[in-house]
């Protein structure tokens, strides 16, 4: 596969406009995660879909999650999702906003109610993964960690 980050045009115009609308490029986030075949999946979805940053995009969205860490202990948090009814990192949907990085701190900061936590880039993993929650369609989570 060839290695889109050598690309610097590699048609993100639709990703440009989530740039203008939400101030930050989520396709700068992706882009400095790790390369490989799911990171050019997530480079297609913001090619493809304006709406990348919405839950109601189809066949998925752009998540961002947090792996909370307590170095001294060697330990990470993950908490039990009730609709999904699995054991997960803290995260959630971008609603909108681009600044992915923004989007992990705020949702690992809502759900675990911890103060003064700190996001540290560039993003350590990217993940596709199915989600089948309960009333909805089943669909892709674009996941930046």
């Amino acid at each position: 596969m060839a290695d889109r980050s050598a690309v610097p045009l590699r048609g993100l115009l639709d990703a440009d406009r989530l740039a203008v609308r939400t101030g930050a490029s989520p396709a700068d986030a992706v882009r400095s995660g790790p390369p490989g075949p799911t990171r050019d999946r997530i480079l297609d979805l913001l090619d493809g879909h304006s709406e990348a940053l919405d839950r109601t995009c189809r066949p998925g969205h752009l998540t961002g999650s947090a792996l909370v860490a307590d170095p001294a202990d060697r330990r990470i948090l993950l908490m039990f999702h009730s609709k999904l009814e699995r054991w997960l990192q803290p995260g959630g949907h971008a609603d909108g906003d681009g600044d992915l990085a923004r989007v992990a701190l705020r949702e690992a900061t809502e759900e675990t109610g911890i103060a003064g936590l700190q996001i540290s880039e560039p993003p350590v993993d990217l993940d596709i993964h199915l989600v089948e929650p309960p009333a909805e369609d089943p669909h892709e989570h674009h996941d930046v960690r």
